[in-house]
């Protein structure tokens, strides 16, 4: 399964005839990004660390970073957010949107069996499209009535003041006139309430309908038909290579076999011994994995793969004190951890991001409008306390979607580029019994990301989304880690999205390519949710 995707927003003004599109790209983290701090002080590191292997690339990483001055401001997009040598994947269907309720009504010139072919190629109800149109026209229908209502209500109000206010002057009784008066607010009253009703009813079907998608998107219910558009780098093929849970084992520095009767950790029932590693044994690491620096191989990853080793992931005492799939990050993991979040940060601000750091919780209110109902049960941690109830943010992209909240956007501001930095938290709740060894399906993380707002004209929101799959393919190229870039079939994508590419990095242990990032374009489905609007004039959405 895969995690979430990365926002791009391109918004327009209804009043204009301009619509909001919205772009997210997803990408990899995991981990092995733990840690916020952005400060070039960190190259002031102990004389014992800088005569280690692992010197080099900590310069090298922290070279770049400019002054501890991070700028905030909101949107992202994913380019860290798995862990280079274990990738937790994660399905978190984020699409708290809508679509224009125009598209459904032919009196405005469109057609609705554009929606219904994109519920097709979705596999989602078609039916629901009808159901949608019978609601609109009952809820237009509804609204006429309470205008017109409206209308002879104020008309004849002021007629019936004056007649009132004669009566009373010349003591006559104004009872009944009065109390005619007072039925018809009564009744304006009502069908204002079956007015609301009606297109609560409306808006709650228009939100399971899904993004319309992309022509270019390939047609199938099937992940195994995702179609790869082009590969990089040369993938390592020898055998017996060995995976990060058997390489803690073999140096002894952590133990994952000690029983904690508890399944979710993925843990044997045979006790053992823990051993701790030391920072003069870097030698063994490379060694023991077989780094073949003759070889001429990518010598990015394995130095990546190592540290994850040698970093002492305590998986064992994490799951003692967290529960199940947490976890101890320890020794060079977390210097690691800080440098590739600032590398990510300072890669994405050369291109000219904005770097974010996000709030950790959300109101239900604001959450709703950008994740799912399913989200709440399955994916999203409650915290409660006095007052309103909070949860926990599953993706930065989350808060980063509601940073620009019933806003208007001016043109000349466009397009806004963010590179966000968050905490991630999600309960897992279904994905029970799969990758518990190790960490590489875990409960909280860190992750980078591109979140990108642009104008819906000139095909803008499609040459952005082209930028930020760019961008994540120069990153990985950086780390010299192999990858292929994949469209994925239209049953597979989210309701947000129109299309989306993930590119996938390549696994030599285990043979395999396994997701690191996830680039979307989102159109203007999710900003119209939000109420985020394009151009000078107030918008509405409704």
């Amino acid at each position: 399964m895969r995690a979430k995707h990365l926002g791009f927003l391109s918004l327009q003004s209804p009043a204009a005839g301009i619509r909001l599109a919205s772009l997210r790209c997803r990408s990899f983290s995991a981990p092995l990004f733990r840690s916020s701090l952005l400060s070039s002080s960190l190259l002031s590191l102990s004389p014992a660390f800088s005569s280690t292997p692992f010197s080099s690339l900590y310069r090298s990483l922290f070279a770049s970073l400019p002054p501890p001055t991070l700028q905030l401001s909101c949107f992202t997009i994913c380019l860290l957010r798995r862990s280079v040598c274990f990738v937790r994947e994660a399905q978190i269907n984020l699409g708290g949107g809508m679509l224009d309720i125009n598209l459904f009504r032919e009196d405005k010139g469109n057609d609705p069996e554009r929606i219904r072919e994109s519920q097709r190629r979705r596999g989602a109800s078609v039916e629901i499209i009808d159901e949608v149109i019978r609601l609109d026209k009952e809820w237009r229908q509804r609204q006429f009535e309470l205008d017109c209502l409206r209308k002879d209500f104020n008309r004849f109000t002021e007629l019936e003041v004056e007649e009132v206010c004669s009566w009373v002057k010349a003591k006559k009784d104004a009872s009944e006139k009065i109390k005619s008066t007072e039925e018809n607010k009564r009744l304006a009253t009502e069908k204002t309430e079956e007015v609301l009703q009606a297109k609560a009813t409306l808006e709650a079907k228009l939100m399971i309908i899904g993004n319309l998608v992309h022509d270019s998107v390939p047609i199938s219910m099937d992940e195994a038909d995702n179609q790869v558009v082009r590969t990089w780098g040369e993938r390592r093929m020898e055998g017996k290579l060995r995976s990060h849970v058997e390489l803690v084992e073999k140096l002894g520095i952590a133990d994952l076999k000690k029983d904690y009767n508890n399944e979710d950790c993925g843990l044997g029932r045979e006790t053992k011994g823990r051993t701790r590693g030391k920072l003069g044994s870097l030698s063994e690491i490379f060694e023991a994995i077989s780094f073949r620096k003759e070889a001429n191989l990518p010598l990015f990853l394995d130095l990546i793969e190592m540290a994850y080793d040698y970093a002492e992931m305590e998986a064992i005492l994490g799951a003692t004190v967290a529960g199940g799939r947490g976890y101890y990050l320890k020794g060079d993991g977390v210097l690691l951890n800080i440098a590739l979040i600032n590398f990510g940060l300072v890669f994405l601000r050369k291109k000219n991001y904005e770097p974010l750091q996000t709030p950790f919780f959300m109101r239900k209110d604001i959450m709703a409008k950008c994740a799912q109902l399913a989200q709440f049960d399955e994916e999203l941690y409650k915290v409660t306390g006095e007052g309103e109830d909070k949860y926990l943010i599953a993706t930065s992209e989350q808060p980063l979607c509601s940073y620009h909240l019933e806003e208007r956007i001016y043109p000349t501001s466009l397009p806004l580029r963010y590179a966000g930095y968050s905490t991630c938290f999600r309960k897992e709740a279904g994905s029970h019994g799969r990758d518990t060894l190790g960490i590489f399906r875990v409960h909280q993380f860190e992750k980078v990301e591109q979140f990108c707002i642009t104008s819906p004209n000139d095909n803008e929101s499609w040459l952005m989304l082209e930028e930020m799959l760019k961008n994540s393919e120069e990153f990985y190229q950086e780390l010299k880690i192999p990858y292929q870039i994949v469209a994925i079939v239209s049953g597979a994508l989210n309701d947000a999205a129109a299309k989306k590419y993930d590119l996938e990095g390549w696994f030599p242990a285990s043979k395999t390519y396994r997701e690191l990032v996830s680039c979307s374009n989102c159109t203007d489905y999710q900003a119209r949710r939000l109420g985020i609007g394009y151009g000078q004039k107030k918008v509405s959405f409704f």
